[in-house]
């Protein structure tokens, strides 16, 4: 099989189907057990595979935790993208955003707690999308089109990250469609006449 331009051989199916499992289970010990007990031998356990296979896909026990952090980003952006892109003015596009956003975390609570995991561990490791920036642009645009009012784009957008971040925490102790109402008429508020 020849390698891409990147270097990286592709995978078979077969092959792809053991990678998934083992993010998967990578995912699923994190989420259960914690940093500390996600061991190559534990993955390896729950991905009902070897320690040797988990290390033929990935070669060190980081190489996993990178994926699952990848994955997690990259999910996310497919299916939240669209609905945001979609949005017209700054209030639609507040509301979607907070949706998608709250959405994505309520639909993938164990992803979400896993990275949160490895991110506690290795944070300075990673260089994360900045979605501060890209979103105050968003709010800034709002303003300029005169559907937002006078605010300063990156506090709010600080304020509205920190939000969604601490729901990520909290997810399953309200009824979803409850707190996204709540959480987007809060930032409506606050961003409207």
């Amino acid at each position: 099989m020849q390698s891409d331009s990147s270097g990286v051989r592709p995978r078979t199916r077969t092959q792809q189907a053991r990678w998934d499992d083992i993010v998967e289970a990578t995912i699923q010990v994190l989420d259960s057990d914690g940093y500390a007990a996600a061991s190559v031998d534990r993955i390896a356990q729950a991905a009902q595979t070897s320690k040797a296979t988990v290390l033929y896909h990935f070669t060190t026990k980081e190489a996993i935790y990178d994926e699952v952090v990848r994955s997690l980003y990259e999910r996310g952006e497919a299916t939240m993208r669209q609905p945001m892109d979609a949005a017209v003015g700054g209030p639609q596009f507040l509301t979607a955003y907070l949706d998608a956003n709250l959405r994505f975390i309520a639909t993938n609570t164990a992803h979400v707690n896993a990275v949160h995991q490895i991110l506690g561990s290795r944070f300075s490791e990673y260089d994360l999308p900045d979605g501060i920036a890209e979103l105050a642009q968003k709010l800034a645009a709002g303003q300029a089109d005169g559907s937002l009012d006078d605010f300063d784009p990156t506090v709010m957008a600080f304020a509205i990250r920190a939000v969604i971040d601490s729901f990520s925490f909290h997810v399953g102790q309200v009824g979803l469609d409850h707190a996204i109402a709540q959480i987007t008429g809060l930032f409506i508020k606050a961003t409207t006449n």
